[in-house]
């Protein structure tokens, strides 16, 4: 379909007046817009709608759970659910009709919540970290004890409108897609049973308390008595629940 555009100057009324003919069809100022917006609305396509599925099948435990997920047009798709060990999980697939495969082990993802931080999955055939079927990853995306996750990557997911991910293949290819989060937190929080929203000041203190472990852990580096320290002050701010406090052990125990 070709379109174009021309001046008819047939009088000063019509003087530099701008029309689109199509098929021999003049459309006039007022019409062309209309035109215009059919076009953008023919070749605009919809963000996929997120869902809770009452009966989906986790492609790698073979187990039903209530979940919460969405396929983007390219075939990519994403779901979460709680498991029967009261974690969230999310299992991120590539299409089932790719001739692409991912990695049984190894660096399988990469994920960015709108401007966050990146997280990295990387699956394992024994163990407990990440596991992979060649056309999926599965991976723990919350431990699932609290009413509602207060950081990282679900809590992330639950405040941004886009998931940008990042899959690698068994041949060193990389696969770049997103899915849109535009009702991603209704349906995850419908599917997980949790409360979407969180008090600003319980999610900075945990931000802290988890800034201030990572750190404690970080500087002990493979001294397995300075962790074991770092870990008994986290277990006691879990019982007194005051920051500072929990600092000073840590700084204590890993100078």
């Amino acid at each position: 379909m070709q379109i174009s555009s021309e001046y008819y100057p047939a009088s000063p009324v019509n003087a530099k007046r701008k029309v689109m003919k199509r098929s021999g069809t003049v459309l006039r100022p007022g019409r062309q817009q209309l035109a215009v917006g059919l076009l953008v609305g023919l070749f605009a396509l919809p963000a996929a709608a997120w869902e809770v599925i009452r009966d989906w099948r986790d492609p790698i435990g073979q187990r039903t759970h209530v979940a919460a997920g969405t396929t983007n047009s390219d075939g990519f798709s994403i779901y979460v659910f709680r498991d029967n060990d009261k974690k969230v999980y999310a299992v991120y697939s590539i299409s089932r009709s790719s001739f692409e495969k991912l990695p049984i082990e190894g660096r399988v993802l990469m994920l960015r919540p709108g401007d966050n931080k990146v997280s990295e999955i990387k699956a394992e055939i024994l163990g407990d970290d990440a596991k992979s079927d060649g056309k999926a990853v599965r991976d723990v995306l919350w431990h699932g004890e609290e009413p509602s996750p207060t950081f990282g990557t679900l809590r992330d997911i639950l405040d941004s409108n886009v998931l940008y991910a990042r899959f690698y293949t068994d041949t060193g290819k990389e696969l770049d897609t997103e899915w849109s989060l535009l009702g991603a937190r209704d349906a995850i929080s419908a599917a997980i049973g949790i409360v979407a929203e969180v008090d600003p000041r319980v999610q900075a203190r945990a931000k802290a308390a988890a800034d201030i472990l990572g750190g404690g852990v970080l500087r002990c580096g493979i001294d397995f008595h300075c962790t074991d320290m770092v870990l008994r002050c986290s277990r006691e701010f879990e019982r007194h629940d005051d920051v500072e406090r929990f600092r000073q052990c840590v700084e204590r125990a890993s100078p």
